[in-house]
């Protein structure tokens, strides 16, 4: 009986995919995994990808073992658009990332986070979150982030350049400081640090943004790189056209 019902919704999402998308679907390999997809033909004969994409593939790695990726989402004619989600799912935990698109631009919410029992920038089993907005391919307004016991909070202009006030508040770790940054579109104006113990300020260099920025390639980029069409994929080049 479960099973029927299964078939039977199985065949209505089927159905409602239908309507809104592609007269043609694929269902099978693709690049170096499966996917099922919706989708027209031009008058060259090429595919115009219409509607629900989905694309899997599974890897097995020495020190993860086997881990599985996922992405869903739509196209419409060829650019992606709407929510996106992208996956990495291993014996260590999970990593999502949501992307919304407009005509295959970045434009919404910019969202990851992952529970891992081993994170490549902290230790042990730590929550990791990054919310950010996007316009156009570029990063605007309020990000915040928690990275285990490190605290984010930052602003980007209209521009997508780094402005104002930017915080990193790691108080709570074994470093006990929060470090600051000030920013004027693009320009670092000033970099401290403030000593939670003792109340001292230090003068540095920057550590927030070039944390962010490796973060954003080495964490988010490749998930969303799982699948290039329909977008470019971003590697926080903020404020470029």
């Amino acid at each position: 009986m479960f099973r029927t019902f299964l078939e039977r919704l199985d065949s209505l999402l089927f159905r409602f995919r239908r309507a809104s998308s592609g007269r043609c679907r694929y269902s099978g390999n693709y690049l170096d995994g499966h996917a099922s997809y919706y989708y027209d033909t031009d008058l060259t004969g090429c595919r115009v990808y219409e509607g629900f994409f989905r694309y899997t593939k599974e890897v097995y790695d020495y020190s993860d073992g086997k881990t599985l990726y996922e992405v869903k989402g739509n196209f419409y004619k060829n650019k992606r658009n709407g929510r996106w989600s992208f996956s990495r799912k291993s014996q260590h935990g999970k990593r999502i990332l949501y992307i919304d698109y407009v005509n295959g631009m970045q434009s919404g919410c910019y969202v990851y986070k992952s529970y891992e029992s081993s994170f490549g920038l902290l230790h042990n089993s730590e929550a990791v979150y990054l919310s950010l907005s996007m316009r156009n391919g570029k990063p605007v307004g309020e990000v915040s982030g928690c990275f285990g016991k490190c605290v984010l909070t930052a602003v980007f202009d209209d521009a997508g350049l780094p402005d104002g006030k930017w915080k990193m508040d790691i108080s709570a770790s074994g470093a006990c400081r929060v470090d600051h940054e000030i920013w004027n579109h693009g320009t670092l104006v000033d970099a401290y640090s403030v000593d939670m113990s003792t109340g001292d300020r230090l003068v540095r260099s920057e550590r927030i943004e070039p944390f962010v920025r490796s973060f954003i390639y080495g964490y988010c980029a490749p998930l969303e790189g799982l699948l290039e069409k329909g977008t470019d994929v971003w590697y926080w080049d903020f404020g470029q056209n």
